[in-house]
């Protein structure tokens, strides 16, 4: 992969080195929220759903475990992502997207 995604955010040196190929081979699951979230002092577990069809209520499609340690190095980083000026405007677009939306249909 050699050019970086709108919105990505360059990680810290890792310790182990990063196959670039397998960022493409990754299996790609579109969801739309996180229907449940468990913290431990060890393991981490995220379940993601998407809306069903009618929008009212959502089905999960994808169950993430991992150490809590490298869930709070996801939260870091995306906390720096958004803090960035240039990912900063696009939440501020988003913000003026969601307020054209109707009431009921706004994402949260």
């Amino acid at each position: 992969m050699s050019k970086k995604s709108e919105g990505s955010a360059a990680l810290p040196q890792q310790t182990l080195a990063l196959d670039m190929d397998s960022l493409e081979k990754a299996p790609l699951f579109y969801t739309d929220s996180l229907v449940h979230l468990g913290v431990g002092p060890f393991v981490s577990k995220l379940t993601f759903g998407k809306q069903s069809p009618t929008g009212q209520s959502s089905e999960a499609n994808l169950t993430l475990v991992l150490p809590t340690n490298a869930l709070l190095s996801l939260l870091q980083h995306g906390l720096m992502a958004f803090s960035d000026t240039n990912n900063a405007n696009l939440i501020r677009q988003y913000e003026l997207f969601k307020q054209t939306l109707p009431p009921t249909a706004s994402p949260s």
